[in-house]
């Protein structure tokens, strides 16, 4: 993240208006320019020294990199919403200094394996939202030192064997929203330093092999397999079809977000086994029946000693026992909303002592008294603990509701009196306003009636 903070610095502080330009500016000084078009153009002949160029809206027809000729110092150049349609060989090798380089939106259907010979410095390479449909063998080889590669938003339908060999430093690799449909599983292989790797909406991808990566989003492609065969800190998966996931390192895992898949109660308990580290853990709208620290298939126990967040809401759960997998003097957020439970969780108090949220609404308690006593228990003390609880109100009597809130009515009570006051005060106001007009029109009716006039016989 910090490269794309970075990024947004370094375009505020290229940024240099048109009325500067237009100034008594000493252009052979500048080093940052800014051009919301590229109309004017010859003016970077006189720009020798410039580094950074900044092109908006670059869409003019005869536009070519012979433009930028009289610049040969560019270290980044963004060229947005333009009309490069062809990357050729050595396209940008007349600037053999550029480190960043940014070609978004530029209708781009086709590189060479050439295409960025003559750069070897470059570490940003960003061409999203582009037509690019296929990625020759080696188009990225003659870039040693690249570290951020963006190609989402384009129509790449499969990655060639080798397509990254030639990266190993490569930290950022952006694949988001292209319409893949396989991914050899050693095409990323050579890839050790992944901080990202962002595969969401690239599909569909029903079977997938991964390397390691610091953070990975695999969201709405298909998935139904996936195999990771390193370590990995926060994955998220949401919105597929996972029946299967295996861990190289289970240990390495602290976020793990698998919303909206087909995960049963056994697939949950071979996936969680030793996951020691995690610390979130997201499982709604799958199909758990159970979750339970006693393997189906093992007598190993699971253990999540540092969970502090579950969503386990919208899955089929009937009861959560006191053997399950909570580690509840660590737990914080516990969602279970929209299962089939009948009883509330079953947990001593004195153990929540961390908890902060707690959602179990959408349930089927039983309405038995034992069941409203045990509500009125928990709600009352987790209430006055702070806790953000949110829970069926119909299994309260009305009288728990009094019990289980009672500064709600004094309230309530406090609240009407002080509307029934308003009301009055108002009511006096309107009453006295009128009292004063009405006098006040009466003495100017009787002045006016009684007034002498000059012209009376009177005074005759």
């Amino acid at each position: 993240m910090y490269l794309s903070y970075l990024l947004l610095l370094l375009s505020v502080h290229a940024f240099v208006s048109p009325d500067i330009i237009q100034g008594n500016t000493n252009y052979s000084e500048m080093l940052e320019l800014h051009m919301e078009s590229c109309l004017d153009l010859k003016k970077l002949n006189h720009m020798p020294n410039l580094h950074t160029l900044k092109l908006d809206y670059c869409d003019i027809e005869t536009f070519s990199m012979d433009y930028l000729v009289p610049v040969p110092q560019l270290t980044a150049l963004e060229i947005r919403r333009g009309n490069l349609l062809l990357l050729h060989d050595k396209h940008f090798a007349r600037w053999p200094n550029m480190k960043i380089l940014q070609l978004g939106g530029n209708f781009i259907t086709k590189v060479t394996n050439e295409s960025f010979k003559g750069i070897p410095q470059l570490w940003l390479l960003a061409l999203p939202g582009n037509g690019i449909e296929f990625l020759p063998q080696g188009v990225f080889h003659d870039l040693p030192e690249l570290l951020h590669l963006d190609l989402s938003g384009n129509k790449i339908m499969n990655l060639q064997e080798n397509t990254f060999a030639g990266n190993r430093k490569l930290q950022m690799l952006l694949l988001n929203r292209n319409p893949l449909t396989r991914i050899p599983p050693t095409v990323l292989g050579s890839l050790r330093n992944l901080l990202l790797l962002d595969l969401n909406n690239a599909g569909p991808l029903q079977n997938l092999t991964l390397p390691s990566a610091h953070t990975i989003i695999l969201d709405k492609i298909g998935l139904k397999y996936l195999d990771i065969k390193g370590s990995v800190i926060k994955l998220q998966a949401r919105s597929n079809q996972l029946i299967n996931i295996k861990f190289a390192d289970k240990s390495s895992i602290i976020e793990l977000d698998l919303n909206n898949n087909s995960l049963t109660t056994s697939d949950i308990q071979g996936v969680l086994k030793g996951m020691w580290r995690l610390q979130g853990l997201d499982l709604s709208e799958n199909l758990i029946d159970n979750f339970t620290a006693a393997s189906v298939n093992s007598s190993e126990l699971l253990l999540l000693p540092n969970l502090m967040y579950l969503n386990l809401s919208g899955n089929l759960l009937e009861h959560l026992h006191n053997n399950s997998l909570l580690p509840w003097t660590r737990l914080t957020h516990l969602d279970l909303a929209y299962n089939r439970m009948k009883n509330l969780p079953e947990f001593g108090i004195q153990d929540v002592f961390n908890l902060r949220s707690l959602n179990l609404v959408g349930n089927l308690f039983n309405n038995d008294s034992e069941i409203k006593k045990r509500a009125r228990e928990v709600y009352t003390i987790l209430r006055v603990a702070g806790v953000q609880i949110m829970i069926n109100m119909k299994i309260f009597d009305d009288d728990t509701l009094d019990s289980a809130s009672p500064w709600t009515l004094l309230f309530c009570i406090f609240f009407f009196i002080s509307f029934l006051a308003n009301l009055f005060f108002v009511g006096q106001l309107c009453y006295n306003r009128d009292r004063q007009i009405v006098p006040v029109a009466t003495t100017m009716e009787t002045i006016a009636m009684n007034q002498v006039d000059p012209d009376d016989e009177f005074f005759d």
